[in-house]
């Protein structure tokens, strides 16, 4: 019984960071990162205890709010590299330059933050295209980053390969469950039958 094969095991998870596609959208608060290892910052308050924390996102389709603060779809003020949300004049048409400068006529009044993560293990999914990290800050502040102003990053996931491996997964999970059924029946042959042989 001891040389019973365990069957399938999960395997532990990893997020994967490499780029994406891009798509163009010409949209002036639209950015994306030109590095797998690079991000921006958000400021988010959680809705229980009111606490702000710092979270980083590869998301670079920006908004703004009513408080004319530079945001994300889901609300999230956008951190400059002071630290601060970036708020934009009323009335003004803001663009973001390919260095991460807020431009208002071609004129920055702000600088958007990208940090690179050197241990992008060290980051957690935190949902809303959002991570989190634990312990030591590992945000390396970039000063004059490069990125793709108008244009979106898109999911770096394959749907079909995904799809296929959703797939091969079930057939694992079926295979498996039909083996504990085999070794259970083979428990009670070897219990049952041949101990009363015996």
């Amino acid at each position: 019984l001891d040389q019973l094969g365990g069957g399938v095991f999960a395997g532990p998870q990893r997020i994967a960071f490499g780029q994406g596609s891009l798509k163009q959208t010409d949209q002036p608060l639209d950015v994306a990162l030109t590095r797998e290892d690079e991000f921006f910052a958000v400021r988010t308050t959680d809705g229980d205890t009111g606490e702000q924390s710092v979270r980083l996102t590869r998301n670079g389709q920006f908004s703004l709010n009513a408080a004319n603060e530079l945001v994300t779809q889901q609300g999230h003020p956008v951190l400059s590299t002071d630290e601060e949300p970036i708020i934009i004049p009323a009335g003004s048409k803001p663009q973001i330059g390919p260095t991460g400068g807020i431009l208002i006529n071609g004129e920055p009044i702000a600088q958007l933050q990208v940090a690179r993560v050197a241990n992008t293990e060290a980051l957690q999914k935190m949902g809303e295209n959002l991570f989190d990290f634990e312990g030591s800050d590992p945000r390396e502040i970039i000063d004059d980053p490069l990125l793709n102003p108008g244009m979106i990053e898109l999911s770096g996931a394959d749907p079909i390969r995904t799809l296929m491996s959703v797939i091969d997964a079930s057939k694992s999970a079926m295979s498996n469950a039909n083996m504990m059924r085999y070794h259970d029946l083979l428990m009670d042959r070897a219990v049952n039958t041949l101990g009363s042989v015996a």
